[in-house]
């Protein structure tokens, strides 16, 4: 299981996740260190790690009526 692996190796842990267009799903995992990795996950539960770095933030959007 990649969340089971990267929990155990970097600490990390879901942050965020979004569907894409075609079905798959993407998750964003990352450790209170900064460490981040983006998995796409297949509607058949195969899992793909597309991207990995450190540095991770999350940013607040701006509340509606407020400029960006």
């Amino acid at each position: 299981d990649a969340l089971a692996a990267l929990a155990a190796r970097y600490a990390e842990a879901p942050r965020a996740s979004g569907l894409m267009a075609n079905g798959e799903l993407m998750i964003i995992t990352a450790s209170e260190a900064g460490t981040w990795t983006a998995l796409v996950v297949t509607p058949a539960q195969m899992a793909c790690m597309a991207a990995s770095e450190e540095g991770f933030g999350l940013t607040e959007a701006p509340k509606p009526g407020e400029p960006s």
